[in-house]
């Protein structure tokens, strides 16, 4: 079998090995045996997973082969889009079918611009609390049941459509509410473009009886967008028309909504299985990639039939009209191996696109010879001739289409691909690299460097034209946050060749996606990440090129713009005077001292320090919360604990030293008025640590240094990059990502 890299290694040990495999290839026989219905299947699915050509989504590799009592463990799909209506029922279904799909792995999207708006009258008396009031409660069920009964919180993708009654109050919930395990987005349609364009009023309808209640000028729902998404990173805009541009169900079942990371429109109660072909071992001979895509089709095909659903409404779609979700990984490793830059490849991706859409629809049209094809009305047949039309199928193709159907409604998408690229050991998806060479810290307290694959050779090169070590080119690239671009001695067609995700403009990387968007089914995952600097002018001009370039949705990610979503950290290595003074120092009767208060997500936090005449702080005093509760408790503890030490002569930066940088629950926060970005912090109890640093020792903390890395929500090291895929960010360590 082929060698494996560290990473890769750890990651089949943490997520996919059960307790019975001790190795990959368990994994991938295991797997393989579950997925294929014939031995001939079984030799070349092994193959292609043996050989990193080939992965499928996380939930696959976890539980293929797995048999649970509760079908929807038995969940092999990752991406999950529900239908809610407007009735209890639809509601609580979709508080318990969010919780089962949790439970196994998945993500969720739903569109609750259904619900009708907060004080509209309801059938049996009284109002409703509006659609906002039941997305909050998606927050509870998803903080109690972690996705895939691991510590991550679960992933969930919200929208509501422009004209909604309540489209203020949703737009703006992620900054006035609590709602952080869901994205939003709004979705829009050239209508509202067309009325933001000449200033005109929106009709506000009601999804009670679809009346209007209101009106409201387009450009107040814009600037509230634009204004939210640039404080917040919220909420995203999808795009109603390019969504069902090839939606063959358009007129009995549009695309509203998505799954959290944005890369499956699809209608009500549909999933999707994705999987990714690594374009590295199509760079010598590309020829190859239409075997690639023949396989992993059936693959795909074949998960449909042995997947557990978490509802019936899911299983009978799925077996209905088999959307299947086939991408890419390795594209940024593609484009280095041959040589090409980044920001200059949008021809070469919409190439790949092109060919992977339409040898997976011709594939899908030669199964519908042998299988059942897809039922179509004769509308919905003509709309799906349209859209192969549209995709450039061959006529030949087409006629066939017209005589035996087809098997898939749609058929590709790109993913992420968090975990299942470190597995494959590519870079993510279509992505650029986030950084050619960066220093990765251990459990053990140990740092290792990692490098690219591509560039190792270009090392080599530059260090042979210009004499400088391979050591000091290393760390010279460290130092510059992973990028060569400010490093003169570099030449410039290598810089050209290995830009870095912050080293290319969003405008490029949209007109990038949209030549890949225009030749993929169903929708491309990721994200513009944007400087703290960033304006509400550039937000708004990120929406408006999306959209221009028929984009299926756009989010962005403005760096600081959340107490809890920033990358803005400082460190130093500390020494600390040790001795200890065991008789207590008096505490004078008037002490001056000073409090600090801090606002985190867990509530606000106090801590007063107060200093003798000398200078010396005796003593600590911490508040967070209410007094009676836990965390009150423990904190007065640890304020007391740390006051009596430092009577006895403990200096504080010894409990410094040992509080910072101890993990649980990250967030972000500011703890100085005039700091202009967030600092990351890894715990409360690092909150503490750093607050008596900054503001009670003579020891800085450079409260604005920047870093490639967030403090990964799983695996807790500072191991989470917001350059890759969805929003919420992809972990080189462990391949978490919010998007399941």
């Amino acid at each position: 079998m082929t060698t494996y890299s560290d990473n890769a290694i750890q990651i089949y040990n943490r997520l996919y090995c059960l307790e019975s495999e001790s190795s990959i290839e368990q994994v991938h026989d295991r797997v393989a045996k579950a997925i294929a219905n014939n031995d001939e299947e079984y030799k070349v699915f092994k193959w292609l997973l043996d050989d990193k050509i080939f992965r499928p989504n996380s939930p696959c590799l976890m539980n293929a082969g797995l048999r649970f009592r509760e079908s929807h463990k038995n969940n092999l799909c990752a991406c999950f889009v529900y239908g809610i209506e407007d009735n209890m029922l639809s509601i609580t279904n979709f508080w318990k079918t969010a919780a089962l799909v949790y439970s196994s792995g998945g993500g969720i999207g739903t569109h609750i611009g259904e619900l009708r708006e907060e004080g509209s009258a309801i059938s049996s008396g009284g109002y409703s609390s509006g659609p906002i009031s039941f997305a909050k409660v998606i927050q509870y069920i998803s903080e109690a049941v972690k996705s895939g009964g691991r510590t991550r919180r679960a992933a969930n993708l919200l929208s509501m459509i422009y004209n909604h009654p309540d489209i203020l109050k949703f737009i703006s919930v992620k900054s006035k509410e609590k709602l952080s395990a869901a994205n939003i987005s709004v979705l829009v349609d050239n209508n509202f473009f067309s009325a933001l364009e000449t200033d005109s009023y929106i009709n506000l309808i009601s999804p009670n009886g679809k009346t209007v209640v209101g009106k409201i000028k387009a450009r107040e729902i814009w600037n509230k967008i634009c204004e939210e998404a640039w404080k917040t990173g919220d909420p995203g805009l999808l795009f109603y028309d390019a969504m069902n541009r090839v939606n063959p169900l358009v007129d009995s079942n549009p695309i509203v909504s998505t799954n959290p990371c944005g890369e499956i429109p699809l209608p009500g109660f549909f999933a999707c299985n994705l999987g990714s072909i690594n374009l590295n071992h199509i760079v010598e001979d590309e020829s190859k990639f239409e075997e690639f895509i023949k396989w992993a089709v059936i693959f795909l095909n074949n998960v449909i039939d042995k997947s557990g659903y978490p509802h019936v409404k899911f299983r009978a779609n799925m077996l209905k009209y088999r959307p299947i979700g086939l991408g890419i990984m390795g594209f940024a490793d593609y484009l280095a191996r041959k040589g090409i830059p980044y920001d200059e490849s949008a021809d070469i991706f919409a190439k790949l696109c092109k060919k992977l859409t339409q040898t997976a629809f011709m594939l899908s049209i030669e199964l519908a010879k042998t299988r059942n094809p897809i039922e179509l009305t004769s509308n919905e047949k003509k709309r799906m001739y349209d859209i192969l039309e549209y995709y450039e199928l061959p006529k030949e193709e087409i006629d066939k289409f017209d005589k035996y159907g087809i098997y898939n409604l749609f058929v590709t998408c790109i993913a992420p691909t968090g975990s299942i690229s470190i597995s494959a050991d590519c870079s993510y998806a279509f992505e650029p690299y986030f950084a050619i060479i960066w220093d990765k810290k251990l459990h053990d307290g140990r740092k290792m460097t990692f490098i690219v694959d591509p560039f190792k050779k270009y090392l080599d090169e530059i260090s042979k034209d210009t004499g400088i070590s391979k050591d000091k080119i290393i760390n010279d690239i460290i130092e510059h946050k992973g990028s060569i671009q400010n490093i003169e001695y570099i030449p410039r067609n290598i810089k050209e060749i290995f830009k870095c995700a912050l080293d290319i403009s969003p405008i490029d990387k949209i007109k990038i996606q949209a030549a890949g968007q225009r030749y993929i089914t169903m929708g491309i995952s990721s994200t513009c990440n944007l400087p703290n600097s960033a304006t509400v002018q550039d937000i708004e001009n990120i929406y408006l090129t999306a959209y221009s370039y028929n984009l299926k949705g756009i989010t962005v990610f403005r760096d600081g713009c959340l107490n809890e979503q920033v990358v803005y950290y400082g460190s130093k290595e500390k020494s600390a005077d040790k001795s200890i003074i065991s008789i207590p120092k008096e505490r004078p009767m008037i002490r001056h001292g000073k409090t600090v208060e801090v606002k985190t997500p867990k509530g606000t936090l106090y801590l007063t320090g107060n200093f003798n005449e000398e200078n010396e702080l005796i003593e600590v005093f911490i508040q967070l919360g209410k007094q009676d509760s836990l965390t009150s408790i423990l904190l007065n503890t640890l304020g007391r604990v740390l006051s009596r030490s430092l009577q006895c002569g403990v200096p504080i930066q010894v409990y410094i030293d040992t509080m910072m940088n101890i993990p649980h629950d990250p967030f972000w926060v500011k703890i100085d008025p005039n700091q202009e970005r967030s600092l990351q912090v890894r715990s409360i109890v690092d909150l503490i640590a750093k607050i008596l640093q900054y503001h009670y020792t003579n020891e800085d903390i450079n409260l604005d240094e920047i870093d490639k890395f967030d403090i990964c929500p799983q695996c807790n090291n500072r191991t989470l990059t917001r350059t890759l895929g969805c929003r919420g960010g992809t972990c080189i360590n462990c391949g978490y990502s919010n998007c399941s």
